[in-house]
């Protein structure tokens, strides 16, 4: 594990950062406390593997262990799920792989796992793979405190009509899972999945004989109308954003609330690209007590480098307040969506690509006010890892967690904490 502690001082109009270690971070905010970088793991340190460009961001438990899903990992190179546990005697991160992708035949167990996991209060993991299963079009998996893998169920199980949809990608929900707490097993699962070029959102709840049902509960019925993922709130609406579509096809924020017909979209916000507001939403969305929607888009604002937004409510639509219209210095493409502290304080992480345009690792607080707490460097040989896509997980200390798919001891990435 490498520490690199960042020091800022300001002088004049210039901030400057000094780092003990191997690597030096620039930060752009002034009147920002100090973070301390630390690399937990460097992945591929065991010998041939594959880039994995994965926008799954890190589960955290609550003693504190790290899950999470490489897409291209493993032995067969499509993809691993693994876990890091901390051992207090050594001051060390353990690394192990908890499930290597597609070793059962034909890939009945799945492969490119391509969303985050979630937890239940018997330990148990919960994920998705996009393809694989019993016809290749993905599955839904749990993995057992103990470490038995379960398919608990596979899509288009005949091949060919896909009544019930396929590919899915992005996170599971759960009732309760805005709130922090594990999933009770026994509740429905909510995911999104794209398939014969539209978005769906299903449903999954446990029947008889460990056997699950699956339900589509949504069809956009719109081309290329694919979300990263729906979350539940507390009035048990479903709301999310999507890539693409909208009366623009830059994308849409939604809300689905149920009814005795099913389903229904009762507010929705869409993007533009001719707009300063961004476009190509990226990630789940967060919501807080008064119902507004927290989100970054991937392009478009003021500098076509991507946009953090809040959603108000306004009947069946929401108003728009651009939070920040990303800078080449502030770090470019964010791709990994949100994550909120229990103050309301945001933070996130940006792609960067091409010269004088930062990767990084930020922070709005108050609502308003950005601060860069971590920059990494563009190109190879970053001792910290470059070009972070997921989003950010936060722990009860509020320390963040991220992952990088390249970079590190390895070229292969890593993963990372940042201690306030």
């Amino acid at each position: 594990m490498r520490s690199i502690t960042c020091r800022r001082f300001t002088i004049g109009r210039r901030l400057i950062t000094l780092a003990a270690g191997a690597l030096i971070a620039i930060a752009v905010s002034t009147g920002a406390q100090a973070w301390t970088m630390k690399v937990l793991h460097d992945f591929c340190s065991m010998g041939p593997c594959n880039q994995s460009f994965s926008y799954a961001r890190l589960l955290v438990d609550g003693a504190g262990n790290l899950y999470g899903t490489r897409e291209n990992d493993g032995s067969m190179g499509l993809g691993t799920v693994y876990k890091l546990s901390f051992d207090s005697v050594s001051d060390n991160w353990t690394f192990a792989v908890l499930h290597d992708f597609c070793t059962a035949a034909n890939c009945t167990d799945g492969s490119t796992p391509s969303g985050s996991l979630i937890i239940d209060v018997k330990g148990n993991l919960y994920g998705t793979a996009y393809k694989g299963g019993s016809t290749n079009h993905g599955l839904v998996y749990e993995l057992t405190a103990k470490g038995k893998f379960k398919v608990l169920y596979s899509f288009c199980p005949d091949g060919q009509t896909c009544a019930d949809g396929g590919y899915p990608s992005g996170a599971l929900t759960y009732a309760g899972a805005v709130s922090g707490v594990p999933y009770d097993g026994v509740s429905p699962l909510y995911g999104t999945m794209g398939i014969n070029s539209t978005g769906e959102i299903f449903e999954l709840t446990p029947g008889e004989r460990s056997k699950w049902n699956e339900a589509n509960i949504f069809n956009f019925g719109s081309e290329f109308c694919y979300s990263d993922g729906v979350s539940l709130d507390v009035s048990g609406n479903l709301f999310g954003a999507t890539e693409y579509c909208g009366d623009d096809n830059a994308g849409m924020a939604f809300v689905l609330s149920p009814g005795d017909e099913g389903w229904v979209r009762t507010a929705q916000f869409s993007f533009c690209f001719s707009c300063y507001e961004g476009n190509t939403v990226k990630g789940t969305l967060l919501k807080d007590d008064n119902g507004n929607l927290y989100g970054a888009t991937e392009f478009g604002g003021l500098y076509g480098m991507g946009t953090l937004f809040r959603l108000t409510p306004a009947g069946d639509s929401f108003k728009l307040k651009t939070l920040r219209s990303l800078k080449p210095k502030d770090g470019t493409w964010p791709t990994g969506g949100l994550t909120m502290d229990a103050s309301g304080n945001l933070f996130g992480t940006t792609y960067g690509q091409g010269r004088g345009r930062a990767a990084s690792v930020f922070e709005v607080s108050g609502g308003t006010t950005f601060h860069v707490i971590y920059s990494f460097c563009l190109k190879d040989g970053c001792a910290a890892g470059a070009r972070p896509l997921a989003g950010l997980a936060l722990d009860k200390a509020g320390n963040l967690y991220g992952t990088t798919p390249l970079g590190g001891a390895y070229g292969f990435g890593t993963v990372f904490e940042l201690s306030p």
